[in-house]
């Protein structure tokens, strides 16, 4: 499988790198795209939403970085490769 992606991991709270011979992973939370369920995804995001609207001017800033982890999350749940 030389030069093809083998593995697709969704990243959260942190980076990937990658070069030719190995990928580096600093993360608060990794896990396998195939793992994800659209439907668990989509629901984060819906959650996620209301939090953010719910949100006092203190919480506002953490509410919507979960509406973009989610909304990614809801990205690579609909797009990953067959």
């Amino acid at each position: 499988n030389e030069g093809q992606v083998t593995k697709s991991l969704f990243v959260e709270g942190g980076f990937a790198e990658a070069d030719d011979g190995r990928c580096t992973l600093l993360a608060t939370k990794a896990q396998d795209v195939a793992d994800i369920s659209a439907d668990d995804a989509s629901a984060r995001l819906t959650t996620a939403q209301e939090a953010e609207a719910a949100a006092d001017e203190n919480g506002k800033a953490a509410a919507a970085q979960e509406v973009t982890v989610a909304e990614a999350m809801v990205f690579a749940a609909s797009n990953r490769a067959a």
